[in-house]
């Protein structure tokens, strides 16, 4: 099978498998997401998050029409039930994102329900959206840390699957690059000749990223291998799994959390937080906050300044330690 097809081919079957469990209204909640170019892990979502509130006000049994019966103290208390949950047999305080994005994905399905007159009012829109007092960390990855982990590849991996890892890991660092942006390269998508990847991001965005020297070298092993010890997959995708199918995010995400954790790194290190590492690495060589936002694709500079706020805490607290052995 051709292209990314294979994988929203996947997630419409899975989709469609868990909206036959559901109640009828979510399968038409799903065709006005799609209708609204929504990816396929933004529909799991929303849907996720209006299960479970459903869930709650009907203790675990979702009547076919629980939406009509819903009220503003409905919503309240099952915002409230968001503040805490349970860890090891104790209550622990979550952060107030959560609430918020829950907030916000009630808010879209209930304003679903008005436009297309299954309801009157949106309950939903008569409640005080919670304030996200959040504090927003970013772990991210050393130089250092990055040759140890390098390192470890080079070491512990089978020949076929070194250069493969080692390429995934070095775009996901060097370019800053989503996760399910990598799993979804092809291989016609690369431009040597132009140092180019042409990428389909989150929101279905289309663009280039340039790439370096080492990247081209690094691609063009991994290719040789590929058409060697791959040439009979059918799939066109440029990184593939040792069951000649096309590799997942949660694949990346096992191979990155275990040559961490080999690396002797005390790092919760997913995909995403190599993103993190490409941007505070950039604006650690000091990169404009504009490029890095152009380079990772934020259409918000704002997200981008997370980066740039992290690095000065710690450069200020450097300068606090150093500080203090005079």
């Amino acid at each position: 099978m051709n292209g990314r097809l294979e994988k929203e081919l996947l997630a419409e079957k899975k989709m469609q498998d868990k909206l036959k469990t559901l109640p009828k209204i979510f399968s038409e909640y799903y065709t006005y997401l799609r209708a609204a170019k929504k990816t396929y892990t933004t529909i799991g979502t929303y849907i996720n998050y209006v299960v479970h509130f459903a869930n709650f006000v009907g203790g675990n049994n979702i009547n076919q029409n629980f939406y009509k019966k819903i009220g503003t103290s409905d919503v309240e208390r099952y915002i409230i039930s968001l503040e805490t949950k349970e860890v090891n047999g104790q209550l622990k305080r979550i952060g107030t994102d959560i609430q918020c994005a829950r907030w916000s994905g009630l808010n879209a399905f209930f304003d679903f329900l008005v436009k297309r007159g299954h309801i009157s009012d949106n309950p939903v829109a008569k409640t005080t959206r919670p304030k996200n007092t959040s504090e927003h960390t970013v772990t991210y990855l050393t130089r250092a840390e990055i040759k140890k982990i390098m390192g470890v590849i080079d070491q512990n991996s089978s020949a076929i699957m070194k250069i493969r890892d080692k390429t995934i890991v070095s775009l996901a660092l060097s370019t800053g690059m989503r996760v399910g942006a990598i799993v979804n390269l092809n291989v016609n998508d690369l431009n040597f000749d132009e140092q180019t990847i042409g990428v389909i991001e989150k929101g279905n965005k289309s663009r280039q990223i340039a790439i370096g020297g080492n990247a081209v070298q690094l691609l063009k092993d991994w290719l040789l291998v590929r058409n060697e010890k791959f040439k009979d997959v059918d799939t066109n995708a440029l990184f593939v799994s040792q069951k000649n199918v096309r590799i997942t995010s949660k694949a990346v995400g096992d191979m990155i959390k275990k040559y961490t954790t080999e690396a002797g790194i005390n790092k919760h290190i997913t995909p995403h937080k190599c993103r993190s590492s490409a941007a505070t690495n950039l604006a650690a060589s000091g990169v404009s906050i504009q490029a890095i936002a152009k380079q990772l694709g934020h259409s918000n500079i704002s997200v981008t300044q997370r980066y740039v706020d992290v690095l000065k805490v710690e450069q200020a607290k450097t300068v606090s330690v150093l500080d203090n052995l005079c």
